[in-house]
Parts: structure tokens; C-alpha cells; sequence
């Protein structure tokens, strides 16, 4: 097989274009480009159904999930039973000094005041001992 050589091919273009083609294809181009009025999805009277219904929509919905007022700990610790307390502690493994922990000095102070709080409770020596040290407690200051 002959090898082909650039050099040999004829340099004339084997294509032709009509004389002034690419003058007016700009204008073809732009003539079949007319810009045409753009259509709505929707008429503008039903659209502004649309929005109003989906404006009540989502009032509507603000309102059924709008939360309700936030009840402070102290309410909520209101509303349980004091049997239903007693009954949760007890299935519980709380240490006087988990539950007296979070209480500051003032307030350790005034349980200790209050006579109604303490009137049922029955604490043997060695308890209360092991409780006045966890909390560092000088018993004189309450006797």
C-alpha cells in the first residue's frame, strides 16, 4: 500500500458556500428569534386565590402546632402526685446527696428551717452523721 503524502492532496476546498451566506444569516437567525409575549402558568386572578389560600394555609397552620405556654419545672413538678414522686424514687437509685446536690447552701438551709418538711422523717445517728459530712455541715449552726 501507497503511502499518502500531504504534500500531494490537492489544496482546493472540496465545499462551497453561496456567495453573501454569512451576511445574512445573522438576519435569518434574528428573524426566526422574535420574541414572543411569555405565557403565565397561572391567569393573574387565579393566582391571587392561589396566594391568598396558601397565605391562610400556613396562618392556619401556625396556629394548630403554635406551641403552648412552657410550664416552668416547679409547675410541672406540681402537677405530679406525691405518691407517683415517692413511687419513681424509690424504683430509683438516688443517694440523698444526688437529690440535695443540685441545691445551693441557702436553699439546704432553709429544708433544714422548714418543720413540716422534716416532721415524718425518721433518720437514725449514723445517717444523719454520713450526711453532715458529704455536705459539710456544721450541725451547730442549725441547733
Amino acid at each position: 500500500m501507497d503511502k499518502i503524502r500531504l504534500e500531494n492532496i490537492d489544496k482546493k476546498t472540496p465545499f462551497s458556500v453561496p456567495d453573501e451566506f454569512f451576511a445574512e444569516l445573522t438576519k435569518d437567525i434574528q428573524a426566526r428569534i422574535i420574541e414572543k409575549p411569555k405565557r403565565r402558568w397561572m391567569p393573574a386572578p387565579q393566582m391571587n386565590w392561589v396566594l391568598a389560600g396558601t397565605f391562610a394555609f400556613v396562618i392556619g397552620l401556625i396556629f394548630i402546632f403554635k406551641p403552648s405556654a412552657q410550664l416552668s419545672a416547679e409547675e410541672l413538678l406540681a402537677q405530679v402526685n406525691e405518691q407517683d414522686l415517692m413511687n419513681y424514687l424509690d424504683m430509683t437509685d438516688f443517694t440523698e446527696a444526688e437529690l440535695l446536690g443540685g441545691l445551693s447552701d441557702a436553699e439546704i438551709d432553709e429544708l433544714w428551717l422548714d418543720d413540716e418538711l422534716l416532721e415524718g422523717l425518721e433518720i437514725d445517728e449514723e445517717n444523719l452523721d454520713e450526711f453532715l459530712i458529704d455536705f459539710e455541715t456544721d450541725l451547730d449552726k442549725y441547733l
